[in-house]
This record gives C-alpha cells, sequence and structure tokens, in this order.
C-alpha cells in the first residue's frame, strides 16, 4: 500500500475514534428512519472488503477499481463512513440490503442497467469550462456514464463519482435543463476525502 493512502486510511480511523462516530457524516446529528439499524459509535458497521468481493465488484463493473479506493475497502471497511451519507461499498458492503427500499445502493447500483450506459468517451468535445465548476458536461439524466462510479450521495441530487484512474466528479442536476445533469469534473478522490478530514 502506497504510503499516502496509509496517511489518510490513520487520519481516518483517528477521526471516527475521536468524534466517537464511524459513520456516514449526514447521519451523525439526525436519525435516519429508512436506515436498517447499524451501530456506528462502537467501530465500522462492515467489515474490511475481501479479495473475492472486490474482484466481483470489478467483473460487474467491467474495469478495476482505483487503487486508493480498493485500499480503503480493505483497509477501512466495506463502506458507510466518510462525507455525506456515506461511502457505498462493494458486493456485499454497505448499501447492499442496508435500506428499507430494498435497492441496491452499493457502488454498482447504476451498473446493473446496462442500456443506460453510456462511453464518456463520445462527449469528449463536449466537455466546456465553467468560471466555477471548472470543467463540465451536460448528459440526459436517463443514462449513466460507464467509467464512473457513484461513491457517495450528497443529498439533493448530489453524488460524488470517481473513474478508475481515481479522478472524483461531481454528478448534479443542470441549471439549464430540468432533463439533463451536470458532470463536473473535480479533484482527486484523496484529496475530496481529505478536504473531509480537514473540515
Amino acid at each position: 500500500m502506497k504510503s499516502s493512502y496509509q496517511k489518510i486510511i490513520e487520519q481516518i480511523r483517528e477521526k471516527c475514534h475521536h468524534e466517537g462516530w464511524y459513520g456516514p457524516n449526514d447521519f451523525k446529528r439526525r436519525r435516519v428512519g429508512w436506515a436498517k439499524s447499524l451501530s456506528f459509535i462502537e467501530g465500522f458497521a462492515f467489515p474490511q472488503a475481501t479479495e473475492e468481493q472486490l474482484r466481483e465488484t470489478e467483473r460487474l463493473l467491467g474495469f478495476p477499481l482505483p487503487p486508493f479506493l480498493r485500499s480503503l475497502y480493505t483497509h477501512i471497511a466495506n463502506g458507510s463512513f466518510g462525507p455525506g451519507a456515506g461511502i457505498r461499498g462493494v458486493v456485499g458492503g454497505y448499501g447492499k440490503g442496508t435500506f428499507a427500499s430494498g435497492n441496491d445502493e452499493t457502488i454498482l447500483k447504476k451498473h446493473y442497467d446496462r442500456e443506460s450506459l453510456i462511453d464518456l468517451r463520445k462527449y469528449a468535445e463536449q466537455w466546456r469550462r465553467s468560471s466555477v465548476d471548472g470543467q463540465q458536461l451536460n448528459l440526459p439524466s436517463d443514462v449513466w456514464p460507464r467509467q464512473l462510479i457513484p461513491i457517495c450521495d450528497l443529498g439533493c441530487q448530489q453524488e460524488v463519482c470517481v473513474d478508475q484512474e481515481g479522478q472524483t466528479y461531481l454528478w448534479y442536476p443542470s441549471e439549464e435543463d430540468g432533463f439533463l445533469f451536470t458532470l463536473s469534473k473535480e479533484t482527486t478522490c484523496e484529496q475530496w476525502l481529505q478536504q473531509w478530514l480537514d473540515s
């Protein structure tokens, strides 16, 4: 494991221990009625992901997980900690059978409907600069980029996503058209989690 990964992993453990909270940041101050009972006080609610779970997830995605995200799953837990509604898990982790709705809310949630997946490379010329959010791309709301993994629900239809290189993107409703979503390039996954750690 890279030393930079080790440092952030230790910081995550320390933050959770110091705050006495090992769960999603948004669940800390309010009860979430639609989540099945999970304890986030004494430790991480899910065990570390197994190599078998990671390989099965990568098979279903069709590409390998970024190394940093893989390290989070193997050295901390199979999801449920971090910003927003928490880092989504891989196969068998946080999001699979966790919520009363019964929906799969793991990182695979968008990849089951193969017909709605699109190739981002076909939209390479459509990215545009924005003074507020860097580069942006508007996409129809009924499609999902094949190359992106949804890793964290921030609420208000905002989702942090990551590609296999570890670049993060923010997926959110477009102000231009109610039927579009805007994909905005952000930071790396490591930088995004470091911002949460520093807050």
